[in-house]
C-alpha cells in the first residue's frame, strides 16, 4: 500500500471548489492527458452512491463509486481496476484568501503492479500535484473569483506532504 497525500491553497470559495472537483466528470477538463473517458452511471446528484465507469490513460476501465458525501467539506470514492484499488478521499477547508483542497489517496496496487510499488507511488505523487495545480488554474480564471489578474505570481500553490 502507498500513501499519498497533496494540497492546494485556491482563491474560491469552499463552496465553488467542492462543487467542481466533487463532480468526477470535471476531471477531463483539467486532466485531459490523463483522463480517456467518464460516464456517471447513476442518476440525480453527485453524492454517496454515485457511480461512474472511468479511464485513464494508465490503466483499464475501472469504476468510481462515492463512499462518503459531506458537502462543501469532504468526499471519499473508490475505485477498482486490474491493476490498481484506490480509496480517495479530499477535504476542503476555508482559508482567508479561499480554500485549501487537501487529497489522499490510499493505492492498493494488485498482482504484478505490487512490485511496482515504489515507483508507482512517486510517478503519482508528481502526476497528482500537477493536477491540484491545474485545479488551481482553472477555477480561479472562473467567473466570481478574487483570483489576482492572470499572469500576476501567486503566492500559493501546491505542497507536498
Amino acid at each position: 500500500m502507498a500513501v499519498l497525500e497533496n494540497m492546494v491553497e485556491i482563491a474560491r470559495s469552499p463552496v465553488d471548489v467542492f462543487d467542481y472537483c466533487s463532480d468526477l466528470s470535471n476531471e477531463r477538463e483539467w486532466s485531459p492527458g490523463s483522463m480517456k473517458s467518464v460516464e456517471k452511471l447513476t442518476d440525480g446528484p453527485v453524492g454517496v452512491g454515485t457511480r461512474y465507469l472511468a479511464e485513464w490513460q494508465q490503466g483499464g476501465p475501472n469504476t468510481v463509486e462515492y463512499t462518503r458525501f459531506e458537502p462543501p467539506t469532504f468526499w471519499e470514492a473508490t475505485s477498482d481496476s486490474k491493476m490498481l484499488g484506490m480509496v480517495f478521499q479530499a477535504r476542503v477547508e476555508p482559508t482567508s484568501a479561499g480554500s485549501r483542497l487537501i487529497v489522499r489517496m490510499d493505492l492498493r496496487p494488485h498482482g504484478l503492479a505490487r512490485l511496482g510499488s515504489p515507483i508507482l507511488r512517486r510517478v503519482m505523487q508528481r502526476e497528482e500535484a500537477r493536477n491540484l495545480a491545474a485545479i488551481k488554474r482553472r477555477l480561479e480564471a472562473g467567473p466570481g473569483t478574487n483570483a489576482p489578474h492572470p499572469g500576476a505570481p501567486s503566492s500559493q500553490g501546491t505542497t507536498q506532504r
